[in-house]
């Protein structure tokens, strides 16, 4: 959870995942979010496990703290909620 605020200062390819459910209670609340993940091109995903393989991903390998290797193989091949891969900034 973040402000609008603290989002827009971290957003950028590389740095940043946005997870946002789209059965959540409001997601009206999340539109802002979207907006900015995908006008920065950062990958918006519906899906905790999405959103964890994602983030994982922008590790390099050997510097994930929790394991040496991504659990979720190779990330270009899991099916994926996300869809900054296909956005460009515009």
């Amino acid at each position: 959870m973040t402000t609008n605020v603290e989002f827009g200062l971290d957003v950028s390819p590389g740095r940043a995942v946005l997870g946002c459910p789209t059965d959540c209670p409001n997601p009206e609340r999340n539109r802002y979010l979207i907006y900015v993940a995908r006008r920065h091109g950062v990958p918006v995903c519906t899906t905790l496990t999405d959103t964890v393989a994602e983030a994982l991903a922008l590790v390099p390998a050997g510097d994930n703290p929790v394991t040496d290797r991504n659990p979720f193989g190779d990330p270009s091949s899991v099916p994926s909620s996300c869809d900054a891969r296909h956005n460009s900034r515009t």
